[in-house]
């Protein structure tokens, strides 16, 4: 590459701003592909690390150094993108609690939805991957962990029971509507 010019990696994820959307499976995939584009310094750059007392790494760079960024966005900054830094954050053995508490130092309005803040915690559970790695007859191949296809599971009855609720919402606000129509109409 041209002294000066840089270089520009994009990976689009369609990710609906959804509690039910399902962002655990995404996850490895995202955060390796981060990892993997933070750590792509080429070779004349270097990055010095230190560990504060937060249990955060600290990058220390030198004004000749460059060292490979990722911008993570989506429409608003909020709840999607955010949720991706903070299961970053999360494979450096943060709780969920303590990413968040990190990632809304460099933005205060980051907030995941409700669905994918209980993912985000289920994701810390599972040691930060879906994934493990099962020896057969002498051949490993990867699986599913079985907390994964568990959550999974309830969170069909969750959206169903979801569902009814908004339904259930929905017929007491039309009907609450329709009284209050009614009752200027007279």
């Amino acid at each position: 590459m041209e002294e000066g010019r840089t270089e520009i990696k994009h990976l689009h994820v369609d990710i609906e701003d959804n509690p039910m959307e399902d962002l655990l499976m995404c996850l490895d995939g995202l955060c390796n592909w981060i990892a993997s584009a933070l750590s792509a310094n080429s070779p004349e750059q270097s990055t010095t690390v230190l560990q504060d007392n937060e249990r955060h790494k600290q990058i220390i760079n030198h004004t000749d150094i460059r060292i490979n960024r990722v911008l993570v966005h989506c429409i608003q900054g909020i709840s999607r993108s955010g949720a991706i830094i903070v299961a970053c954050l999360m494979r450096n053995s943060s709780s969920y609690d303590e990413a968040l508490d990190v990632a809304r130092q460099y933005r205060s309005a980051i907030a995941p939805n409700s669905g994918f803040a209980e993912q985000l915690r289920v994701w810390k559970r599972l040691d930060c991957s879906i994934y493990t790695m099962k020896t057969i007859g002498g051949k490993s191949h990867v699986e599913l962990k079985q907390d994964y296809d568990n959550w999974k599971e309830n969170r069909g009855i969750l959206l169903s029971t979801r569902e009814k609720d908004t339904e259930q919402k929905r017929k007491v606000m039309m009907m609450e509507l329709a009284v209050k129509h009614l009752g200027t109409s007279l």
